[in-house]
């Protein structure tokens, strides 16, 4: 089968955490012996076609890692020219395959929603904050163009909070007469897995001894992710248990203010920022710590952190808005810093001998190939029946 994901950024563009669960997904399905392709946005990293992990990738001159009116454009004319003659099944990574026409090909079309505009809008609106607020404005003009998902075959939500949304109102009355289904984000547990060796390499060189708890951040250091008011619970559960320290992983516009809230509680020598870091590296992190911290004040569909960190059996405190019954996680108010605190003081720490995955099957990237390649496969049948 030939299939074509369709992406805006990939982790050589260095954005958010959408672009991992797209790059691994392709390279899984090419591992499953499927002929995979990625078209995407320009990246110094990358040349207009090349293969990486035995994925093609086409590189289009378009502005990196955002939706423009060029990349509009130009991933058009390419699937038309390239891709659409003997394309079997185009998977849309978000919006990334809206401009594409089916008629230039005979391919099914699959769109992978991790969010909707009106869920978008909502979220924004409730911050209270007027630079949220106005770019809300934005997310109700983005219903227009979600519109196009009505000529995809599927809609695909990557967790249940995001198929939650497409079945409700007002997205239901837009989109409700495409079917849809959901295929959770799933994580390699090859690649995240619990080291003892890293987590004894890692402590030594940040300077935590051995018994110290260790409290992680690691997302995008953005106002909505949530860490400010994870870092005032921080240091509301030290008033209690002095023994404890928090690592903050990540780049973003938030940092300067999350460097002033750490200056405003006094938690020198008790916060270390250590900025971006590769996602191999990340792994490193995640064994080193001991509660993973994940406050987000926004609707996620299904954050690829909290299942890394599962996966290399760290337990997750996590926002409301991800919690999920199925996922082994603690959830808490994430604008209540003494919420928050409760739950960091009440978490017993696994000794590191007893650690092992907490990930269930269903969130890992084998069972996320396996449920697509259903997918493709039921879709392409029921269209060489109507033929």
């Amino acid at each position: 089968m030939k299939i074509l994901l369709v992406s805006r950024s990939l982790p050589f563009h260095q954005f958010g955490g959408m672009e991992f669960v797209a790059w691994d997904l392709a390279v899984a399905l090419a591992g499953a012996g499927h002929s995979v392709a990625v078209m995407t946005t320009s990246s110094k990293a990358l040349e207009a076609s090349s293969f990486i992990d035995g994925v093609q990738i086409r590189s289009l001159p378009c502005p990196s890692g955002r939706y423009s009116f060029k990349w509009w454009i130009q991933s058009r004319r390419t699937y038309a020219e390239e891709f659409a003659p003997d394309t079997d099944a185009v998977l849309s990574v978000s919006a990334g395959a809206l401009s594409l026409s089916r008629r230039a090909g005979r391919a099914v079309f699959v769109a992978q929603i991790h969010g909707v505009a009106w869920g978008e809008f909502i979220s924004k609106v409730r911050q209270m904050r007027l630079k949220p607020m106005v770019f809300s404005i934005r997310n109700l003009l983005w219903m227009i163009r979600d519109l196009r998902y009505l000529n995809f075959d599927r809609l695909v939500a990557v967790g249940p909070a995001v198929a939650k949304e497409l079945r409700s109102s007002p997205t239901k009355l837009l989109l409700g007469r495409v079917p849809s289904l959901t295929i959770e984000n799933g994580v390699s547990t090859a690649q995240f897995r619990f080291d003892i060796s890293a987590r004894d390499e890692l402590r030594a060189q940040l300077g935590l001894g051995p018994n110290v708890k260790v409290l992680l951040s690691a997302s995008r250091l953005h106002p909505q992710k949530g860490v400010v008011p994870a870092i005032e619970a921080f240091s509301i559960a030290l008033r209690r248990d002095p023994n404890m320290h928090f690592v903050v992983a990540g780049g973003g516009p938030d940092e300067q203010r999350i460097r002033q809230t750490s200056e405003r509680l006094g938690l020198a020598g008790k916060l270390t920022m250590v900025g971006e870091i590769s996602r191999k590296a990340l792994c490193r992190y995640y064994s080193a710590a001991d509660l993973f911290v994940f406050t987000t004040l926004r609707m996620e569909g299904l954050p690829t952190n909290v299942l890394e960190a599962l996966a290399c059996g760290l337990q997750p405190i996590v926002s409301r808005a991800v919690s999920l019954p199925e996922l082994p996680t603690i959830a808490v108010d994430p604008h209540s810093p003494q919420n928050i605190a409760e739950a960091i003081i009440c978490t017993p720490q696994t000794p590191p001998h007893e650690k092992k995955s907490l990930l269930p099957e269903k969130f890992t990237i084998h069972s996320a190939v396996s449920a697509y390649q259903r997918l493709f496969a039921e879709l392409l049948g029921s269209k060489a029946d109507g033929l």
